[in-house]
């Protein structure tokens, strides 16, 4: 892995794309890799893991995030892959090393930009000053995610999966309504308990995609969550595009305006 650095967020970011179609995914993909187009074939078959655990103790996916994760066992086997039962072990420790690299982020994003304390919000304020402190205690440390990182490419190997399926979210995402005007430990957390699923990957550096399978009862989209082993990029890719093929999502959301029509999308 890269080496831990401000400028990417201790290395908790990276590039990526937003697509509506796999297809699209793909362009994004060489683009970013520097490359033409890859052709995709589909996949040979696969070994899948399947997780329902939460990185979070204490919390669990709901009905809905369930259900998808069902549903998207059901697409792989129509596909001609097998699922397995594998629950990965999230230690305690990563949790806390991950969110302490968070805090130290924003802080150093502050410190960048020359931003005076008294001008951020009061729960930023709080986020900032624990960053600060969790560097000079030496709590974002290389060492800690290159030891994850290997851990997490020897979960593959020692299970024999190709690829692992979790959920992508816990939740519905929290309701649009006056975060900045909440405190600190209120807006913590609720983003850790909705969406726990992609830190621990996110942290390992390790490719992800998170596919479309269907919508919840509140008429939300729902999507499950795909990991890999370094250098799985175009498996993930082809797994989705199995997936489209055999059950396609709307490219809009319903009553969405279309780009230069100015008529609403009816797929």
């Amino acid at each position: 892995p890269c080496q831990l650095g401000a400028d990417d967020w201790f290395g908790l970011t990276e590039h990526g794309m937003l697509t509506s179609t796999v297809a699209d995914a793909v362009v994004g993909f060489s683009v970013l890799a520097g490359r033409r187009p890859d052709k995709l074939v589909p996949p040979a078959r696969l070994r899948v893991g399947v997780s329902l655990r939460s990185p979070v103790r204490g919390v669990s996916p709901d009905a809905p995030n369930r259900d998808a994760v069902a549903a998207a066992g059901r697409l792989l086997a129509a596909a001609g892959h097998d699922t397995v039962p594998t629950d990965p072990v999230y230690p305690t420790r990563l949790g806390l090393q991950g969110i302490a690299t968070w805090f130290a982020a924003a802080a150093a994003d502050v410190r960048a930009a020359g931003v005076a304390p008294r001008q951020l919000q009061r729960r930023s304020r709080r986020h900032v000053t624990l960053g600060e402190w969790a560097q000079r205690r030496g709590y974002v440390r290389e060492a800690d995610r290159t030891a994850w990182r290997e851990r997490s490419v020897n979960f593959f190997a020692d299970n024999s999966i190709d690829l692992l399926l979790t959920p992508a979210l816990a939740g519905p995402p929290p309701e649009a309504a006056g975060w900045s005007g909440r405190s600190w430990l209120a807006n913590m957390s609720a983003n850790i308990r909705y969406a726990p699923y992609a830190a621990p990957w996110n942290i390992a550096g390790l490719p992800s995609i998170v596919v479309p399978v269907g919508r919840r009862p509140d008429g939300l989209p729902v999507g499950v969550q795909f990991v890999g082993p370094p250098g799985s990029e175009l498996l993930l890719l082809g797994v989705a595009g199995q997936f489209e093929m055999q059950a396609p999502w709307a490219r809009h959301a319903p009553g969405y305006p279309r780009v230069g029509t100015g008529s609403p999308a009816t797929a």
